[in-house]
């Protein structure tokens, strides 16, 4: 029998097996997305009722299956317990996850993506309201960003503060090549081989793009405030971004429907 293994590990994903078992999906820092089982955590005096909950950093030690490996210790670090006190925190949460599991790969050291997403539901933990949904975006940037597959776009298109005024202002987003174009441009440039279909933001919404990608030290001090845009602009910039993600990752994003229970109602793009 192979040896048992160690793994701090944090759970994206949870359901029942069997009468009283939990399958786990578990994101690792140094083996990646592991699918374990924890024997008997639905019992309702079982240890690992609780560290086999969403969210919970745990030590593990691990004994390989033959066809899933099992649980054998599970020491807990940290649950993040104030992400579960708002319903929208909780769904961002949900969100991200859901993210992370068709990023994340099995058998590889992730511990960059590990650590996003640690640090998201950290950040996640100290906002309400609308803040939820700003912190939500930054986060998702910058993993889309260590996947390598963030939107690019040319700064010279960065709308001016007479634009931003300007309600009629938009800008073209081609969903499959992830790429921006000025709607002085041809309408047929919108499209490419394999695209199927683009999206229009408005000025708000293309500086809270510009603002989410700059570099964190782009963004200290006066220059890199956050853009004072509604509600409605930081919505429509998820949307776009839901669009893209699922266009990329060919899976719908059955989280978000949470999301917009959350925020809703959300007002239709434009």
């Amino acid at each position: 029998m192979s040896p048992t293994y160690k793994a701090v590990g944090i759970n994206l994903k949870a359901m029942p097996l069997g009468e009283s078992d939990r399958l786990l999906t578990v994101l690792t820092r140094d083996q990646g997305l592991l699918k374990l089982v924890a024997a008997g955590a639905r019992q309702p005096k079982s240890k690992l009722g609780g560290r086999t909950a969403l969210f919970v950093v745990n030590h593990l030690l691990i004994r390989p299956g033959r066809t899933l490996d099992k649980i054998a210790q599970c020491e807990l670090i940290y649950a993040y317990p104030r992400l579960s006190q708002h319903l929208t925190t909780l769904a961002a949460g949900q969100y991200v996850a859901e993210i992370v599991l068709y990023l994340a790969r099995q058998q590889q050291t992730q511990a960059d993506l590990f650590d996003l997403f640690c640090q998201t539901l950290q950040d996640l933990e100290q906002v309400q309201g609308r803040a939820v949904m700003e912190t939500l975006l930054e986060s998702i940037w910058q993993i889309l960003a260590w996947a390598g597959i963030t939107p690019q776009w040319d700064e010279s298109w960065l709308p001016d503060n007479q634009d931003l005024l300007n309600p009629d202002w938009r800008i073209g987003f081609n969903l499959g090549a992830g790429s921006f174009v000025p709607l002085s441009q041809p309408l047929s440039s919108l499209y490419v081989r394999g695209t199927h279909g683009f999206s229009l933001l408005s000025a708000g919404e293309f500086q809270i793009l510009a603002w989410i990608a700059a570099p964190v030290e782009a963004r200290q001090g006066e220059m890199g405030r956050r853009p004072i845009q509604p509600l409605a602009a930081w919505l429509g910039v998820e949307r776009l971004l839901r669009q893209y993600m699922q266009f990329h990752l060919e899976h719908p994003l059955k989280a978000a429907s949470l999301l917009d229970s959350c925020f809703s109602p959300i007002p239709a793009s434009t």
